[in-house]
């Protein structure tokens, strides 16, 4: 993601365009990797020793407040970022500490059909369904 994307981005969330906000933003949108703002930090303070810690996390809760991220709640406790703010499933690899993005509308659709018949959730209007599978990487025997 360029420059240009990211003043528009910051602009149409009537957020103001500043180097601090340009650098976490680049750092998020270029790790796919659901990153803790830890390893956020530590990406953004290589390239930019100037910004605050202090400033990180507030421009993270700012972009989680405005929608521009996600955060993500780790079984143990800690915080992750995702960049992909449209609906879609993750999948956590715990022996790896990954967590992967995985989209299937089939299976959204399923669960909300299955839901919308459940008798306890008369008075719950769901707004959205996130899925968390919890897995492992099957390696093949070589």
């Amino acid at each position: 993601m360029d420059i240009k994307d990211i003043n528009k981005i910051l602009k149409e969330k009537n957020l103001k365009v500043t180097p601090q906000r340009i650098a976490v933003m680049q750092v998020l949108m270029n790790d796919r990797t659901h990153p803790s703002a830890e390893v956020l930090i530590k990406s953004i303070l290589k390239d930019h020793p100037y910004i605050s810690v202090g400033t990180i996390y507030n421009i993270l809760d700012t972009f989680v407040n405005k929608g521009i991220v996600v955060k993500i709640h780790t079984d143990n406790n800690i915080m992750r970022y995702d960049p992909v703010v449209e609906e879609h499933h993750h999948i956590y690899l715990d022996e790896e500490g990954e967590i992967l993005d995985y989209y299937d509308e089939e299976l959204t659709e399923l669960v909300k059909n299955y839901l919308e018949n459940k008798e306890e959730l008369n008075s719950i209007e769901i707004d959205k369904i996130k899925i968390n599978l919890l897995g492992r990487r099957i390696h093949p025997n070589n």
